[in-house]
């Protein structure tokens, strides 16, 4: 009888080692399985790196903000991409929209500029040109001055004004008499 006891002792120690032995082996199979598979629906892990092959959604219900970061100091976020996102872009700071520019040759042609999308001198008008903008322009400031794409000023004027699209600057261009001259100039919108 005792040795029937001993018996089922050591089945039950033998069986018990066996499961526990299962359940390891099941852990750490189904562990692994998924940590390399997890990524994709799995929690984001805050302070470690969060892989994943397909894009991650973050929405949000009701009013306010899906995502706020807050930092001591230094900048709130780093990408390590140079393409322009849509709807997050930096030319748009504080709710204004990053100043628009030209260097307009004596011709007409833009030399450089942002947000130009054409310029022309008007023909028969001397020291007369328009240029358009990819935005209406009508509520803002303009600065033109003299000078060319290679730094160089002259001497006389420049002005600037409304023109009668949304998006036109009329500059005229004066010599130092004030007669009317086809010069090159800057100008700068400010909205």
């Amino acid at each position: 009888m005792l040795r029937d006891v001993a018996g089922k002792v050591m089945w039950v120690g033998r069986a018990t080692v066996f499961v526990v032995g299962l359940a390891v082996i099941l852990a750490l199979v189904l562990g692994a399985a998924t940590a390399a598979f997890g990524a994709n629906g799995d929690v984001f892990r805050v302070g470690q790196s969060n892989f994943a092959s397909a894009v991650s959604v973050l929405d949000k219900s009701g009013a306010g903000p899906a995502l706020r970061l807050l930092v001591d100091s230094g900048a709130p976020m780093a990408v390590n991409s140079s393409t322009k996102v849509a709807n997050l872009n930096a030319d748009k700071v504080d709710g204004r929209d990053a100043p628009l520019w030209a260097v307009i040759n004596t011709n007409g042609t833009t030399a450089r500029g942002f947000g130009v999308t054409s310029s022309e001198a008007v023909t028969g008008f001397a020291g007369s040109y328009i240029i358009t903008f990819n935005r209406n322009v009508s509520g803002c400031a303009y600065v033109a001055s003299l000078g060319d794409g290679a730094g160089n000023t002259f001497s006389g004027e420049a002005s600037a004004s409304n023109g009668e699209g949304a998006n036109d600057v009329v500059v005229g261009t004066t010599n130092s008499s004030g007669t009317p001259t086809n010069k090159p100039f800057h100008l700068a919108v400010l909205c």
